[in-house]
Parts: C-alpha cells; sequence; structure tokens
C-alpha cells in the first residue's frame, strides 16, 4: 500500500499542476445587461494559461444593441463593448475558437430603455460632424472651381478653344461650383433631419415627444446648423466673387473679350425632424427663388453677344419650364426668345445667341404661372 501510494503521488501533483485552457469571459456568460440608448457595456475575454484565440460577436437584432468589434484574431485577451441602439431586448453572442484555447461561447440578454436626456448632447455631435463634412466639401469644390478656370486660360492661350468655348467653359464650372455646394449644403441638411428622426425611433418617442432642440425655433441644435448652413452660404457669394472676377482678369490678359458672371446661392431651411414616413417626402425648396448661374459674353457690331442660364426647377410641375429673354429698344419691337430647356434631373441650362448691345430680361417660370423670377441681365460692347 504505502508503495503504491508513492508511485500515485507524483502523477497526481502532475495532473493538479496542469494548465486550464479557456477563454473567460467578464461579466459570466448569461449575465444580462441593462443599457440605454447610446449606452456601451465592456465584455472582457481572457485566457488561461497563455493559451490564444479569435472571436467572433454577433447580436440576433443588430438594430436593437450591437457588438463594438466583429472579430478578432491570434489574442490573449479581448474587449467588446455592446452599445445600445434602440428600445428593445435582444441576445448578443461573443464565441471563441481556433488558436490554443478550447472554443466557448458567451451569450449575453441585451435589454435596452430609452434615453430622451442623450438626445440633445448626441444630435449636437450629430450637427457639428455634419458642418464639419459640408464645409470640408465646400474647400474641394472652390479648389476644382479656380483649377477649371487656370485650365481655361491655358486653352484659349493656346488656341484650342475659341471665345464661344472659353465662354462655355467658364459658366459650366461656375454651374459646377453653384450645384456641387447646393448638393452639399442640402446632403448635410438631410442627414442632419434623417439622424433627429432616427434618435426619435431608437427611443421609441412619437414625434411630438422629441426636445426642442430637434426644430426649428427650438433654440438648440437644429437652428444653430441652420445658421451655420446659411452662414457658409452667404460667404458662397464673396468667395465666388473674387475667384470669378480673377478667372475674368486672367482670360482678359489671354485676349479673350471681358465676360460677365453672377451666381446665387438660396438658403436652406425645414421645419426640423421628421417621422420616418416622411423622410422620403424630403423637397428642395422652390427654386424658381433660385439658385442660377448667368454668363455673359460682350457683343460686337455683329451682334454676337451670348448669354448662358443655368438653374434648377421641379420635374413634378404639370406645364413645362420655360426660360424667356426679352428686351425693349425705343421704337422697335420688343424682342422675345422662349425656350424650354430640357431638365436633367432637376438642373437645366439655356443658350441665347446672336444678341445686340443692351439690357435684357431673363425670366423664369411655369407656362402659365403668375409668379416668375425676373432678372436685367446687361450685354456690354467687346472693347
Amino acid at each position: 500500500m504505502f508503495t503504491r501510494l508513492r508511485l500515485l503521488t507524483p502523477l497526481t501533483f502532475a495532473l493538479l499542476a496542469a494548465p486550464a485552457l479557456a477563454t473567460n469571459s467578464n461579466p459570466l456568460s448569461g449575465t444580462p445587461i441593462n443599457l440605454k440608448v447610446g449606452e456601451s457595456f465592456p465584455v472582457k475575454l481572457t485566457n488561461a494559461a497563455g493559451c490564444t484565440f479569435d472571436f467572433s460577436a454577433s447580436a440576433i437584432d443588430a438594430t436593437i444593441a450591437a457588438p463594438s468589434r466583429l472579430f478578432g484574431t491570434n489574442l490573449k485577451g479581448a474587449t467588446i463593448s455592446i452599445t445600445g441602439k434602440s428600445v428593445g431586448t435582444t441576445m448578443v453572442t461573443i464565441q471563441s475558437m481556433n488558436g490554443t484555447c478550447p472554443p466557448a461561447t458567451h451569450t449575453f440578454p441585451v435589454t435596452v430603455a430609452a434615453n430622451p436626456a442623450a438626445i440633445p448632447k448626441q444630435y449636437s455631435t450629430l450637427v457639428k460632424a455634419q458642418l464639419n463634412t459640408f464645409k470640408i466639401g465646400a474647400k474641394l469644390e472652390y479648389g476644382l472651381f479656380n483649377s477649371a478656370l487656370k485650365d481655361l486660360a491655358g486653352d484659349y492661350v493656346a488656341g484650342q478653344i475659341t471665345d464661344n468655348g472659353l465662354h462655355d467653359g467658364f459658366h459650366e464650372a461656375a454651374d459646377t461650383l453653384r450645384r456641387g455646394l447646393y448638393s452639399r449644403g442640402w446632403d448635410a441638411h438631410e442627414d442632419v433631419i434623417i439622424g433627429g428622426t432616427q434618435m426619435l425611433v431608437a427611443n421609441a418617442l412619437n414625434f411630438g415627444e422629441g426636445p426642442l432642440t430637434l426644430f426649428a425655433g427650438g433654440c438648440g441644435s437644429f437652428d444653430q446648423f441652420q445658421d451655420s448652413i446659411c452662414g457658409e452660404f452667404a460667404k458662397f457669394h464673396t468667395i465666388f466673387d473674387k475667384a470669378s472676377k480673377n478667372g475674368i482678369k486672367a482670360f482678359e490678359k489671354a485676349g479673350a473679350p471681358r465676360m460677365g458672371q453672377w451666381c446665387t446661392l438660396p438658403p436652406l431651411f425645414s421645419n426640423g425632424a421628421f417621422y420616418p414616413a416622411q423622410v422620403s417626402q424630403i423637397q428642395m425648396p422652390q427654386p424658381l427663388l433660385g439658385p442660377l448661374t448667368i454668363t455673359t459674353l460682350p457683343s460686337d457690331a455683329n451682334d454676337n453677344g451670348r448669354l448662358r442660364v443655368s438653374g434648377m426647377a421641379s420635374t413634378m410641375s404639370p406645364t413645362p419650364f420655360q426660360v424667356i429673354l426679352t428686351r425693349d429698344e425705343m421704337g422697335q419691337p420688343t424682342f422675345t426668345e422662349t425656350q424650354n430647356p430640357v431638365l436633367n434631373t432637376q438642373d437645366w441650362t439655356a443658350t441665347f445667341s446672336n444678341l445686340k448691345v443692351g439690357t435684357y430680361f431673363v425670366q423664369t417660370k411655369y407656362e402659365g404661372d403668375y409668379y416668375s423670377v425676373r432678372v436685367p441681365i446687361q450685354i456690354n460692347l467687346r472693347f
């Protein structure tokens, strides 16, 4: 008996000292996790005895709660945060596999509650991010405009384009700038509206239950966004005028006739966040109030002045969109030319050629409408 005990004792100690390979979770698998919308809770995976593992993480409904990391490889430890996305319950599963640790599955029932008190801060963060995105995009659009004008001047000097070609290119560059800025402003505006809507939905709040910061007139983040976007659009006219004038001077230096150019951006405004069902109904502001891009080429004794006008118009109108050019000259019949430009999505361009020196009026309207925009335009004499 004594001999057998002596023989077994080293083996017993060896078994007790063998490494216990495993992946463990903190909190333990099965622990309920209670969150509010926007809150996060860390789950830590640790190993034992130096083993390594890969992991994958998923949620039955990631719109309610979602892991911050979906996978990891060759790890000795990992932290996966679970974030509450919207009101409800779901299950988050984290599995460890491969490596030198044996496979393990850790599950966590997650309950997410509403967190309306956090919406103002979350919405402010969204607004700041959208404004920053717009400013970065605007800087890019201005750079492309300046580059296009330099290329046009070089092509003109090289004899690759005529006066009319320069006029077309100059107008298209300005129109591209105007459309780009307007589109970027509208995208930011729409994202802010949709983001506010999503916050209401995530917290299971009805439209009228949201904090005032989401709405126009609420003296909060939406009003700050609106003021900032309007301010950026107002800056456009100063920045554009300077760049356009510099372009005109460069063209004249290259021997081109002196052109004129005008570009306008309307303010963007809305009543704030909408119900999800209303998002698809968001429409751009009535484009007859702008925006417009107008570029003129002067005329000489051959009456070869030229005018290009671009803007926006709704494709939903039942009547054709019209661009009307008129000119009154003492003792002469009123000159009128009407065009029905093709609407490319919502953008249009009309070109009027063979114009005399003088003052014209450009009018944009839908056929039969009483209201319209009427802008005076001067076709100058070439020097």
